[in-house]
């Protein structure tokens, strides 16, 4: 578990704040080949995009669901925050282990939070991608509560149809 407080840990910020500058040339592209095209990030295989189109039905595969962020994987994440907002990309991945030695944060009901934000005086405004892979059934429990803010998270799910919230 990666725990923030005050926004002072080093490596959090290093972990959930990082961006990337990229220049572009409009008039001379990059050339696109597979190795630009596909990869793998934090042990999660992500794709750019579908597989090209065959013209017989049998020789169709499923697509690889596109990462939409490139944020390393985690789970059982907590940041809290006084005076700060929270903000920022986070990709959890259900199904990875607790990190060695750490305290799991748990709902009221006693469950095993995935991710838990918290703000005494600060918003919270954070994009939630869940990674799961096939074999993984079980839900992903996301907690976010601030006492003197909005709580915005944007949820996305490499898993197509319905992502079910419970709101308490």
């Amino acid at each position: 578990m990666v725990t923030v407080t005050d926004g002072k840990s080093q490596d959090s910020t290093q972990l959930h704040d990082m961006t990337q500058s990229v220049n572009i040339d409009v008039e001379h592209p990059p050339a696109y080949s597979e190795s630009t095209m596909s990869g793998s990030v934090g042990g999660s295989e992500y794709a750019a995009g579908p597989p090209e189109a065959s013209s017989s039905s049998a020789e169709r595969a499923l697509a690889t669901p596109t990462r939409v962020t490139l944020t390393p994987l985690t789970n059982f994440l907590t940041i809290e925050r006084k005076n700060d907002p929270i903000k920022g990309t986070y990709a959890i991945n259900p199904t990875l282990p607790p990190p060695p030695g750490s305290v799991i944060s748990t709902d009221s009901d006693g469950k095993n939070l995935n991710l838990n934000f918290a703000s005494t005086n600060g918003s919270i405004n954070a994009v939630v991608e869940i990674i799961k892979g096939v074999d993984n059934k079980g839900p992903a429990h996301l907690q976010a509560q601030s006492k003197n803010g909005s709580v915005t998270l944007v949820i996305v799910s490499n898993l197509q149809g319905l992502i079910p919230l419970l709101f308490l």
